[in-house]
């Protein structure tokens, strides 16, 4: 009898200290995942909240680059301005972007045509046709 005390006793402590502290614990770790994911949601919430201060953080972040004239930015634009002020791009690889897009961008215009993309390519790769020479290194090596 005095066996079957000890073990009741052992079965109150446990549901009155253990079951608490082991909800208690598993509560602490779905929160980790909830709390990750709600984060996540409010920044999705106020990323569509602009004001007239994300119009000039904008336009700051891109001044660096380009040189902005009038009221208004392109979609490509705006998107680099959103990639800057988010981290996901930084300032100097905005510069060594547009490094290679002046190199390719033989003639200046506002465009890089397929003609000057290949006669780049051929120049740095001399002994490969332009076609193997981006399928070998990639577009992004063929731009160097």
């Amino acid at each position: 009898l005095a066996s079957k005390d000890w073990q009741y006793a052992f079965v109150g402590v446990w549901c009155l200290v253990g079951v608490p502290l082991f909800a208690a614990g598993v509560g602490e770790l779905a929160g980790l995942f909830v709390r990750e994911d709600c984060e996540v949601e409010a920044r999705a919430q106020d990323w569509g909240s602009y004001g007239e201060s994300d119009w000039h953080a904008a336009v700051g972040a891109l001044r660096r680059h380009i040189d902005l004239t009038g009221d208004s930015l392109t979609r490509e634009q705006f998107l680099l301005s959103q990639l800057l002020l988010s981290g996901a791009a930084s300032h100097d690889v905005v510069d060594i972007i547009y490094d290679r897009y002046r190199t390719i961008n033989t003639d200046n215009d506002d465009a890089i045509t397929r003609e000057e993309f290949l006669h780049h390519v051929e120049k740095k790769f001399p002994t490969q046709g332009a076609d193997s020479g981006a399928r070998q290194t990639g577009a992004l090596a063929v731009i160097q």
